[in-house]
């Protein structure tokens, strides 16, 4: 599947603003998301198919974080075919978490 990535990374959801969150379905990560997405019926987040962007989540056992973050490096997922434009380091409910923004090409087309 390729879309405009914005992958959430995140240990836990968090309480504070939980009223404001919106959870998709079978996930326990909940955010507000930006006023132009919605629940995606092919993935665990938020898409905006006419901008072709995209916001997931992945959930992973606490035990797991410290090993996949060290793969969430610029170069590997260049190797995927995504060119990183931001990346973020978070502090949720005392968990760390990252936030990696991105553009994949798909042929013609940047996603």
């Amino acid at each position: 599947m390729r879309f405009a990535m914005l992958i959430a990374c995140l240990l836990v959801a968090t309480a504070a603003g939980a009223a404001e969150a919106t959870f998709p379905p079978g996930s326990r990560i909940g955010l507000k998301p930006p006023k132009d997405m919605v629940v995606s019926k092919r993935f665990s987040g938020f898409e905006n198919p006419s901008k072709v962007a995209s916001i997931t989540f992945m959930e992973m056992p606490v035990e797991a974080y410290a090993q996949f973050s060290k793969g969430m490096t610029d170069e590997a997922l260049k190797r995927q075919g995504i060119t990183v434009s931001a990346r973020e380091t978070l502090s949720l409910a005392g968990k760390q978490a990252f936030l990696i923004a991105g553009e994949q090409a798909a042929g013609q087309v940047k996603l």
